[in-house]
């Protein structure tokens, strides 16, 4: 069947018909309404047979899940062999199998090695190595293990080209809640800069985690008398400079100040801490690193990607036509997304599962910070021209290097190529676009509070403003995702580098400058293996690529061609990313095209 526009098709009753009986298997229903959301989040109510994974599907989880199984078979022979010298047995092995084949605990239920690992801190931090075994160490672990200058480069880099590059902002002035002094800028970066002249030139960037602020502590269970105990998340400040004398080996965007907490204050109690406060600078950089991952999973990760997808498939399955053209090009950009979701709200997002045991706050205080998120998000404002601009990080002279907005800008125009060849052999003008009633259907679903309640939707009634928004859907779909998903495990896995949780206060002026107090900051063993459980399996499942479809996807020839333009596109911008690589200060392999799915599936 050919695509055809509503107001073109001669069996629009038909049409019409069929799409009655997907408004009734695809209706919405709305979770977690309260403000500053008190629509909610729309989430499909069901969840049909036909977006269900598929046995290929599982065969890539199943391969995934074969390598943490030998990872942990390889920890647990050493935890038995250690404790009693004696053999495992095949109760000990057949433990270890428990997740294979059971989708409903992939990503939920702990390993039995996870059982046999401590719940108490190590020693030292060596003692996180313990995890990777058969699978290798990340980069980062080898580049936390050099000298300071090299830590608060790694530090920085990941506002850049980490797990979440996407909450550094250019700084205009400094908030009147972070009280920087010029000689303490001048203690981090030296007396040949200022922070005068740093704002004047649009050098400074603040990472604000406020989203964060005022939530409710979660609670763990302490290994040895088995109490609870508070576990903690903060929101705080962290402010950087890209400098200009800084030795291009260690790369010249570096931390300058942290503040742990978001009232203003002179007090010992919340200090701004720079480079040079030893110990309690380590931990408040533990501070803003656990507030990185709890944005990054939360709002950015689940909510911006995830969740978004999930009101725009909703809605599109109940308002564009199965032979509607823009149905044809963003199915493939939907599959596995529901079925993932509902997944994750069922075991992920529950209580005792992965968001519950291992981030800082407590199950309702971590969706409060989801909802936050949600009513700051932007639709109209989420492609990355404007995300960049609106961020203020697009000056790329007064911000040379910035590894995730450079390789999006370059996969962006891909897309938008190829989106508006496709969409030209449907729409002849813009008369067409604003006559298509489906669409404007559509997008009026996707913001409409009964719907999808994504907030900043605006009307469609161009064809670049079409063009623009099916861009962006696509780019939220694969590289967006692919971005934050694929950075996970590399940037996460190892516990010194980002904690799931803390599981002590937050360093005052007061905190004693010793080793012991930073490790009680870390999470125990036990929580960190769970934390790289679930990261590994997020991180390692692949299927599909961007811009390759199954043979017989599109039924109208004049596609074929435009397809081999755009992996023609992507090849182009494939070498380009391989040749920045090879100058990076770490690598940042997430959105090589050929890395990158057509849909969130995992």
């Amino acid at each position: 069947m050919l695509p055809t526009l509503p107001q073109n098709d001669p069996f629009l009753p038909a049409r019409r018909a069929r799409l009655a009986q997907q408004q009734a298997t695809y209706e919405f229903t709305h979770k977690y309404a309260v403000e500053p959301l008190p629509g909610g989040i729309g989430l499909a109510a069901f969840v049909p047979p036909t977006e269900e994974f598929t046995p290929d599907y599982l065969w890539e989880v199943l391969k995934v899940n074969a390598m943490l199984l030998a990872n942990h078979a390889a920890i647990d022979f050493e935890a038995i062999a250690g404790s009693d010298g004696g053999t495992p047995s095949l109760t000990d092995w057949l433990g270890l199998t428990r997740l294979v084949g059971d989708r409903h605990l992939l990503f939920s239920a702990p390993f039995k090695v996870a059982n046999r690992i401590s719940q108490s801190f190590p020693l030292n931090l060596t003692g996180y190595e313990s995890i990777f075994t058969v699978i290798p160490k990340p980069e980062i672990f080898y580049k936390l293990n050099q000298g300071q200058a090299v830590r608060d480069r790694v530090f920085a880099w990941q506002r850049l080209a980490g797990a979440n590059p996407m909450i550094l902002e250019g700084v205009r002035e400094i908030p009147a809640n972070f009280k920087i002094t010029q000689a303490q800028f001048q203690s981090a970066v030296g007396e040949n800069d200022s922070l005068d002249a740093a704002l004047a030139e649009g050098r400074l960037y603040l990472a604000n985690y406020k989203l964060l602020d005022d939530l409710p502590l979660g609670t763990w269970h302490d290994g040895l008398l088995d109490l609870p105990r508070s576990k903690h998340v903060f929101a705080p400040l962290a402010l950087f400079v890209q400098t200009k004398d800084t030795p291009q080996s260690l790369g010249c965007f570096v931390p300058v100040a942290i503040q742990c907490h978001q009232a203003g204050s002179d007090s010992a109690h919340n200090p701004i801490f720079t480079p040079r406060d030893g110990v309690r600078w380590e931990m408040a950089k533990a501070v803003v690193q656990n507030a990185d991952g709890t944005i990054q999973e939360l709002v950015y990760h689940l909510g911006h990607t995830h969740l978004v997808m999930e009101a725009v498939i909703v809605s599109a399955q109940r308002h564009l036509a199965e032979n509607h053209p823009l149905f044809a090009l963003l199915k493939p950009h939907f599959q596995f997304t529901l079925a993932l979701n509902d997944y994750a709200y069922r075991h992920l997002i529950a209580p005792s599962g992965a968001v519950d045991l291992l981030f800082g706050s407590t199950l309702a205080g971590s969706l409060t910070a989801l909802v936050r998120g949600m009513a700051a998000y932007r639709f109209s404002r989420a492609a990355p021209p404007q995300d960049f601009s609106d961020r203020r990080v697009d000056d790329r002279q007064a911000l040379p290097q910035y590894p995730y907005r450079d390789d999006a800008l370059l996969l962006w125009p891909c897309l938008q190529r190829f989106v508006a060849q496709y969409l030209r052999l449907y729409y002849s003008n813009d008369a067409a676009v604003a006559s298509d009633t489906e669409l404007q259907a559509w997008i009026e679903a996707l913001g409409n509070l009964q719907g999808g309640n994504i907030q900043g939707v605006e009307p469609v009634q161009t064809l670049e403003q079409l063009i623009h928004t099916l861009a962006q859907i696509i780019f939220t779909a694969s590289a967006q995702h692919a971005a934050l998903n694929y950075a996970q495990f590399p940037m996460m896995s190892y516990g010194p580098n980002l904690p799931g949780a803390l599981y002590a206060p937050a360093p005052t002026a007061e905190t004693p400058q010793n080793d012991e107090n930073y490790l009680m900051l870390l999470a125990p063993l036990r929580q960190t293996l769970m934390q790289f459980n679930v990261l590994y399996q997020l991180s390692s499942v692949r299927y599909g690529k961007l811009g390759f479809y199954s043979p017989l996807h599109f039924a109208d020839p004049r596609v074929a061609p435009l397809l081999k333009c755009f992996q023609q596109d992507l090849a182009q911008a494939e070498q380009e990313i391989r040749d920045r690589e090879k100058t990076r200060f770490m690598a940042y392999p997430y959105l090589l095209p050929s890395q990158i799915g057509n849909s969130i599936f995992i």
